[in-house]
């Protein structure tokens, strides 16, 4: 039995074959993978890791595409996608926690838990990820991050087994989230408190209009392209180094916000890879500093730079 027939004989309308990964990023780019996979329970996940492990092939976990980059040239392996599944949640009895599975977007809780009156993850209004995502990436802006929600995340290896991970357990840092190797994150509890609807909502309207303001929304991009340094802002230092509005095809340093890379219709990944290079050459010329992506570039065979 051949690997595509293996997959479609375990997985059926689950799997895909050579399917176009541009749609399922926010960057609208990148190549095909030779085989997609969108389970949609837990035994459907442990039926494409078996498969994995008995081929031996690359692998990638996918959650909403907000914050990676694939090859023009694809995915020589298997795409786990949650875009189509994993998205339940439910607040728990004690009136503050939230369970929530991992490809639930994190714009549906942030809806939730204003209207539930539930403060604490106003400052993930606006971001387009999942909650596995941004669990796995620690994602948040200065006003706060998922490391400061997550009581306990459940998991699953590459060999099948779940597994939970208390608060204590968890080794959060900037902009991410140090797991066991091949760990995936199934489902998160976050722990939120009591708070005033009204004041709720003002605040998550104050975020979505300053990052309206200042974030170039309209055009595909994947966020914030690079991590803060150490007591700085690496929006500034691309400025200062006077690459607003630089271009390499149809990727372009974005006009409105430096730590944004946009594309402007057709660009391409190398395009963008050249991009992120040609920045973090100029600033590190500029100001000495050594800017490091907050992106994840996704080769043929799995991700650039690890």
């Amino acid at each position: 039995m051949t690997i595509r027939e293996a997959f479609q004989s375990a997985l059926g309308p689950r799997v895909r074959f050579d399917t176009p990964l541009a749609p399922f990023t926010t960057f609208r780019v990148g190549g095909k993978a030779d085989l997609f996979v969108a389970p949609r329970s837990v035994e459907e996940l442990q039926r494409t890791l078996a498969l994995v492990r008995r081929f031996d092939l690359p692998w990638f976990v996918l959650g909403r595409g907000s914050n990676v980059l694939f090859s023009d040239a694809g995915f020589r392996g298997v795409v786990i996608s949650f875009q189509e599944g994993f998205g339940h949640f439910t607040l728990l009895s004690d009136g503050v926690t939230i369970e929530a599975e991992c490809g639930v977007p994190v714009s549906a809780l942030v809806q939730f838990s204003r209207k539930a009156g539930l403060t604490g993850l106003e400052a993930a209004a606006g971001i387009p990820g999942s909650v596995g995502g941004a669990c796995f990436m620690n994602a948040g802006t200065h006003e706060g991050n998922f490391a400061g929600l997550v009581s306990r995340l459940e998991l699953i290896d590459l060999e099948g087994r779940r597994y939970h991970q208390n608060r204590e357990e968890l080794d959060f840092s900037y902009r991410c989230l140090a797991l066991r190797p091949q760990a995936i994150i199934l489902e998160a509890w976050l722990q939120l408190r009591p708070g005033d609807p009204e004041t709720i909502t003002k605040r998550i309207q104050g975020i979505l209009q300053r990052r309206k303001a200042s974030q170039p929304l309209t055009l595909p991009n994947a966020g914030s392209i690079f991590k803060n340094p150490p007591g700085d802002f690496a929006g500034r230092l691309v400025e200062a180094a006077g690459l607003k509005g630089s271009r390499i095809g149809d990727a372009q340093v974005s006009e409105r916000h430096a730590n944004f890379i946009v594309n402007r219709g057709n660009a391409s990944a190398a395009d963008i890879v050249a991009l992120i290079e040609l920045v973090r050459q100029r600033v590190l010329e500029d100001s000495g500093i050594t800017l490091e992506p907050e992106v994840k570039v996704i080769g043929e065979r799995g991700l650039h730079g690890h």
